[in-house]
């Protein structure tokens, strides 16, 4: 009938408008079939993937992994999808050129009459800019400008981290608590730049006393500290309070000329001097000025 026909043609121009909005969408478009093979990538996806559409239909999306998203993110999605509840998360990705950018996504599921997925849509956002800005932000909140190690605050929050891991593990824990002996004279008779130049060079000589897995941080001022997480005896630790004296003994060689310093520790140990973080800080902290007392240069 001529009504059927009329109605028809609406939806026919429905379609079209769709099509059309889905082509020409600022957002990335991405329709697969019930088993995750590419039907339909619109044009942003290929503008911003840098592949052509013959290249990505019929290939799974996983063509786009760059190896840096964690496993159970794919297994959140697919249980998610799978179950026919929509998913959202953020993929690390990889372009044809290789180049790895951030992405926000969306996934539905399109299902028949009998409830049954026939196709898997996702709408995706390149977040990369706004990604590197967080982390750019994060950073800087949590790490030392000058000397690129970790700040108070991340310091403490690896110390807790650390004790709780001590607690679970029943390893041991160590807290060194490291104060530069001559730091002002060094400020005052030479310069602030100096000093400051000093200070990234303790940084990068603390880093070579201690492993991987332990966290070396810059506390504020010519104060630094040293989280020892792991298997350590009493003598383990001993050698590694050695190894920061000797390495702070070394003269530095400063662009205004060569200074010489040493340097005061105190040590804690969990959960021999405190089971909490404000116990261990307390005592590290009362060790080091018994070490200043004493004469510095020591621990």
């Amino acid at each position: 009938s001529f009504f059927d026909m009329t109605q028809a043609r609406k939806d026919e121009l429905k379609l079209k408008q769709l099509a059309l909005a889905v082509e020409h969408s600022p957002s990335t478009v991405l329709i697969t079939d019930a088993n995750g093979n590419i039907e339909y990538g619109n044009q942003k996806m290929l503008d911003l993937t840098g592949y052509e559409l013959d290249e990505v239909i019929g290939r799974n999306p996983r063509m786009f992994s760059s190896g840096e998203t964690p496993l159970d993110v794919y297994q959140s999605l697919w249980s998610s999808i799978t179950q026919g509840r929509e998913w959202h998360g953020i993929l690390r990705n990889r372009k044809k050129d290789g180049t790895i950018f951030t992405e926000e996504m969306w996934v539905s599921v399109i299902t028949d009459d009998a409830g049954r997925a026939t196709n898997f849509v996702a709408i995706k956002e390149d977040i990369t800019e706004r990604h590197l800005m967080q982390q750019k932000i994060w950073k800087q909140a949590h790490y030392d400008s000058l000397t690129q190690l970790p700040n108070r605050m991340l310091f403490v929050d690896r110390l807790n981290q650390g004790i709780s891991q001590a607690k679970r593990k029943h390893c041991d824990l160590a807290l060194l608590y490291i104060n530069l002996d001559g730091f002002k004279q060094i400020n005052d008779s030479m310069s602030h730049k100096a000093g400051d130049e000093l200070l990234a060079m303790v940084a990068e000589r603390l880093l070579e006393c201690v492993r991987e897995s332990d966290t070396a941080g810059r506390l504020g001022g010519d104060e630094f500290g040293v989280v020892l997480c792991g298997s350590y005896t009493r003598d383990h630790i001993d050698q590694i309070a050695q190894r920061i004296l000797s390495a702070c003994r070394k003269p530095f060689e400063l662009e205004a000329g060569v200074a010489n310093i040493s340097c005061s520790i105190g040590i804690s140990r969990f959960p021999q001097d405190g089971e909490d973080v404000e116990s261990l800080q307390i005592n590290a902290d009362a060790a080091m000025y018994r070490t200043k007392e004493k004469g510095r240069n020591g621990f």
